[in-house]
């Protein structure tokens, strides 16, 4: 399950109905954003109890802001609502995978 999310209170409130949930800050201008898009769309389809969500900061200025997010894309991992993890970059399928499970 894929979400793209531009509000924080939407935000928030996944982040609290979700014991783990990871959220891939990107642009629509970040070639390798796009590149990562694919990666993830591919994982959703194969993990779909995992929750993922998309913003764009673009269009949630706000989150990004709230999380200092600096570089793009960046993966980060919210357990229990907290950031625990964070990875700045393109990464393949099995390195993305691999990622979210050892934060589980």
């Amino acid at each position: 399950m894929i979400l793209d999310i531009t509000e924080k209170t939407e935000f928030d409130k996944i982040l609290q109905s979700n014991e783990l949930v990871v959220v891939d800050f990107w642009a629509t201008w970040c070639g390798p954003c796009r590149m990562l898009g694919s990666v993830i769309d591919e994982y959703s389809n194969e993990n779909p109890d995992t929750p993922l969500i998309k913003v764009n900061v673009d269009e949630a200025k706000e989150l990004a802001s709230d999380y200092d997010i600096q570089s793009l894309p960046t993966i980060m991992i919210f357990k229990n609502s907290e950031p625990i993890a964070s990875k700045i970059g393109f990464i393949s399928k099995s390195v993305f995978a691999k990622y979210i499970d050892d934060h589980r």
